[in-house]
């Protein structure tokens, strides 16, 4: 018996719902592609934020 094997074997004795990580494994790409939007939607906010207070500062003190 190799290690994979007996580490197989006392996973499905002690713990067989670990076993069946792969069926969580569908759900975790879509999870992380709305992480992705998520983080790519408050950088986008706030880059757009830094752009006005720029222009609001350089309006400020450059004379038209």
């Amino acid at each position: 018996m190799t290690l994979m094997h007996y580490l197989c074997k006392v996973l499905a004795d002690r713990s067989p719902g670990l076993l069946d990580f792969h069926l969580d494994l569908v759900s975790l790409e879509a999870t992380t592609k709305v992480m992705i939007y998520a983080w790519l939607k408050k950088k986008i906010i706030q880059l757009l934020i830094a752009s006005l207070v720029g222009l609001l500062v350089l309006f400020h003190f450059v004379p038209l």
